[in-house]
């Protein structure tokens, strides 16, 4: 099988990966703003903490399946199968570790299936963008499933039906990259080495852009929910499916002014972007709420972040890249989890406030760089 080939079933299966986290996403925050209510917006920030925080574990992971076949690493998405089905059997925070071992599952596949398609063209943003355009369209599908799923079953099918999903995309990402793993005849220890060349500032500039962003879509995703009347169609519409259709489109543009103008520009500016963005999206609501939810900042964020900290790391060790920016989104829950009583206490108001003093953190950090 020759390269081309395995980069479009790595797509592929990261279409269905995208598709059945954005399923799991969309229907999560619905089914826990109906359990818990008002009690919801809290909880779910404690949720969103817990499914990033294994991703301390990704650079590991990332370079074990770099030296070791990550096709070996990238099966371990199959225990996922069983777990989804039990998160509506289980109450309150009897959920937690179950979504702590989903979580843990999707970060070592993760890392292991993206790190192949960023060595297959090392530095290149526009590759990385066209690449992963599928990945946005697995958004754009998964975001829109629970709504049209709701119309013929409850919770505890769409969890079930979650579950089988999840089995599509090790089934792609194992036929792909059997064969091809690597023989570094390292010891693991050489990936903490190598993290500690990235700038300490260039991680916590990134860590805490991460921190408030996660914090920021968490309970403004709550926030739409209630606004679009709790219709889990029309809001898996809005909170995914069109924006990622917009994304899809910007992303090569987006590749482009990453490889045109660098990184950390297009980085700062992203940043920027994101804190008037947040300002518009609390004092907004209804029909207005709904149109600036589609606005396609993220591709920028995405594309230049994943280069900045890519391009730092050589070709054969890019699963080691991708598990490192799963770890920066990972140590940013921690942040998650401070933020919790001030979310707790101030609602909506208090996690604008973290957000912003966050992102204001990470762009000043970022622009004293070299």
């Amino acid at each position: 099988m020759d390269n081309s080939w395995r980069v479009l079933l790595l797509a592929l299966a990261l279409l269905f990966e995208v598709a059945a986290s954005a399923v799991y996403y969309t229907v999560s925050r619905a089914y826990f703003a109906d359990i818990l209510g008002s009690d919801s917006y809290s909880f779910i920030v404690l949720v969103s903490a817990i499914e990033v925080c294994v991703g301390l574990i990704g650079p590991l992971a990332g370079y074990l399946g770099d030296v070791y076949g990550r096709w070996l690493l990238a099966s371990i998405g199959f225990i996922r199968l069983p777990l989804l089905p039990l998160i509506p059997l289980l109450d309150g925070f009897n959920v937690l570790p179950i979504i702590l071992l989903y979580s843990l599952a999707s970060t070592v596949f993760w890392s292991n299936t993206l790190g192949y398609i960023l060595e297959a063209r090392w530095g290149s943003a526009i590759f990385y963008a066209k690449a992963t355009i599928l990945l946005t369209l697995g958004w754009a599908l998964g975001s829109l499933a629970p709504g049209v799923l709701g119309l013929f079953m409850g919770y505890n099918d769409i969890f079930i039906v979650l579950g089988l999903t999840y089995v599509i995309p090790p089934i792609l990402a194992v036929y792909a990259v059997i064969g091809s793993g690597r023989n570094l005849n390292s010891k693991p220890g050489k990936s903490l080495k190598l993290t500690i060349n990235i700038p300490i500032g260039l991680f916590i500039s990134l860590i805490a852009l991460a921190a408030g962003l996660n914090i920021f879509w968490s309970i403004f995703s709550i926030k739409l929910y209630y606004e679009l009347n709790r219709d889990i169609l029309i809001y898996g519409l809005i909170s995914g499916t069109l924006p990622a259709l917009v994304s899809a489109i910007i992303r090569p543009i987006a590749g482009l002014a990453v490889d045109k103008f660098g990184e950390k520009r297009i980085l700062v500016y992203t940043i920027i972007a994101y804190i008037i963005y947040s300002l518009l999206v609390y004092n907004s609501s209804g029909l207005i709420l709904a149109i600036l939810w589609l606005i396609p900042i993220y591709p920028f964020k995405d594309i230049a972040q994943t280069m900045y900290i890519s391009k730092r790391l050589p070709p054969e060790l890019q699963a080691t890249a991708a598990g490192i920016l799963t770890q920066i989104n990972s140590i940013s829950s921690l942040l998650n989890i401070i933020a919790y009583p001030i979310v707790e206490n101030y609602g909506l108001l208090g996690g604008l406030a973290v957000n912003i003093i966050l992102l204001t953190l990470s762009v000043v950090i970022l622009v004293r760089l070299n």
